[in-house]
């Protein structure tokens, strides 16, 4: 028999089935309806379907939003309406996360060069944020390396290999992380009875994120670890140096320029001389502007290159008339406004405040503004201006043209919501950009391509809001002081800079900077 305290709880329990069941219709049948709409020929439609699907993140979503990748529709191919959709395309699968991960490896393969791209920035898009949060964890939160290997394994649905491998390419990675991700990478490979360099090679057969991991791994010290024989390395080698397009050398060149520095001012790589003959072999094997590009990371490094003769390199830059030069700062355009821009919600939660009251402490002065969304200050006849742009997005195309430079404070990968891409290249000859996101080289020399003539401050590794401030407060007082050439304003920066800063920040003027001038140089002849 049933007490009435029991009969109540039963009617209960069923009534909440009921409404569970009636629940996962209407779910059901909302998600059915957004794949309906993926087909619809308003973009809009599209666009907003895409992005609802993944909110819901509901699995079945997974296989139809693959298909709008790819989608093979002749007027629409390379329009920005493609682009529109495949990024919010690309977004959804982002947010559904694990279950579209083996679809999306799939998608990597197919011959449609937009669906690969499609399919990788959706795979990076999961990965991102599970490595932005445990950054956040651990350099903000302060949790133990402890509970950062809890939470890794957590994030990344119980090691996920192929999960593990993306996220260690993020630009969001940090030391004990990376360490993490590449030692749970070298026991997996074990287990299989593989070389680390094997099991990623079959992780990724189509070598999507393979540049990436490579740099990276250079970039935390761990190259030892990849590297394991000098058949590896020129394999490695070849990769990176050869058979590369105008627009991939002028996108890494300050990349593997840094790459090149880091290894070889590393003693302890095991592999220094066979990695400086192997530059010396590719330079010899290629032809055009990839050979002009290793002549340049030569003439470059050449002091850093102890194993090669330093003649023959002198030879080298002579037959490819490669000249350094002291530029001139081109001081009678430079205005004297320079807008400091908070791109995402995070930089301005973190970082707006404490940025002006860092300059404040400086002696800049406050002055009137004609917006809630920004804090002006001045000082010596300069103009500081922080921007809030998290929600009203910042146009470079309107708003630079009253500004002599533009700090951006934003996430890794979010750097084109303020530097977009342009029909025609912008002459930005005396403006100076400050990219202070995670690894801010990785894009230097795509934006380079779209504003020519400025000069860029980039980030070899993590960022900090502080770090930025004192960067861009010493910029500004050598230009104050019109410090006459880019080479004496980026010593004058240095010499002002603590040393994990200037490990850190690649100035104009730096030997990166100079590969990727000479290659511009080249290209404009």
């Amino acid at each position: 028999m049933f007490t009435r305290k029991k009969k109540i709880t039963l009617v209960m329990v069923i009534i909440a089935l009921v409404l569970i069941w009636n629940l996962n219709i209407v779910w059901t049948d909302e998600v059915d309806d957004l794949i309906q709409q993926l087909q619809d020929k308003d973009v809009s439609v599209r666009y907003g379907a895409a992005s609802a699907l993944g909110k819901i993140g509901d699995k079945r979503a997974v296989e139809p939003l693959i298909e709008v990748l790819k989608e093979d529709i002749d007027e629409w191919r390379y329009s920005w309406r493609t682009y529109y959709v495949r990024r919010g395309v690309a977004y959804a699968l982002g947010a559904i996360g694990e279950p579209a991960v083996e679809s999306l490896r799939e998608a990597l393969g197919d011959p449609d060069a937009n669906v690969r791209t499609g399919a990788k920035e959706a795979l990076t898009n999961i990965a991102n944020p599970i490595v932005r949060e445990l950054r956040q964890a651990h350099l903000d939160s302060r949790v133990s390396n402890e509970v950062l290997e809890t939470m890794l394994t957590e994030k990344t649905f119980s090691n996920n290999p192929y999960l593990l491998y993306i996220s260690y390419t993020s630009p969001d990675n940090f030391g004990d992380l990376a360490k993490m991700i590449f030692t749970r990478l070298i026991a997996t490979a074990k287990r299989e009875g593989k070389d680390l360099h094997s099991y990623i090679k079959g992780l990724d057969p189509r070598k999507a994120f393979y540049e990436d991991f490579i740099l990276q791994s250079a970039n935390f010290s761990q190259l030892d670890d990849m590297l394991i024989t000098p058949e590896v390395l020129t394999e490695v080698m070849e990769c990176l140096f050869k058979d590369l397009s105008k627009e991939k050398i002028e996108s890494y060149a300050v990349r593997l320029g840094l790459f090149v520095e880091v290894i070889a001012e590393d003693e302890s790589f095991g592999y220094q001389q066979k990695f400086q003959e192997e530059l010396m072999r590719l330079y010899k094997e290629t032809t055009g502007l990839n050979q002009h590009f290793i002549a340049a990371i030569l003439s470059v490094y050449k002091d850093n290159l102890s194993h090669l003769d330093r003649e023959k390199i002198s030879e080298i830059t002579g037959r490819h008339n490669i000249e350094f030069r002291d530029e001139i700062f081109p001081y009678d355009k430079l205005i004297k406004t320079f807008h400091i821009v908070f791109g995402d919600e995070d930089a301005v939660e973190g970082h707006y405040g404490m940025s002006v009251d860092f300059f404040k402490g400086k002696g800049w002065s406050k002055k009137p503004s004609g917006s809630n969304n920004e804090v002006v200050l001045e000082k010596g006849g300069f103009r500081l201006v922080f921007i809030k742009a998290d929600e009203n997005r910042y146009d470079i195309n309107t708003q630079l043209k009253d500004a002599g430079g533009l700090i951006l404070r934003i996430h890794a990968g979010e750097e084109k919501r303020v530097f977009v891409e342009q029909a025609e290249p912008i002459d930005s000859k005396g403006k100076v950009f400050v990219i202070s996101s995670c690894r801010s080289a990785t894009i230097s020399g795509r934006i380079s391509s779209n504003y020519p003539g400025a000069y860029l401050i980039v980030t070899n590794d993590i960022t900090y809001g502080n770090q930025t401030n004192q960067v861009t407060y010493y910029l500004i007082e050598a230009l104050e002081k019109k410090i006459p050439t880019v080479r004496e304003i980026r010593e004058y920066v240095r010499l002002r800079l603590p040393h994990e800063i200037n490990a850190n920040y690649v100035l104009p003027g730096a030997p990166s900077t100079e590969v990727l001038r000479i290659v511009r140089e080249y290209n404009a002849g």
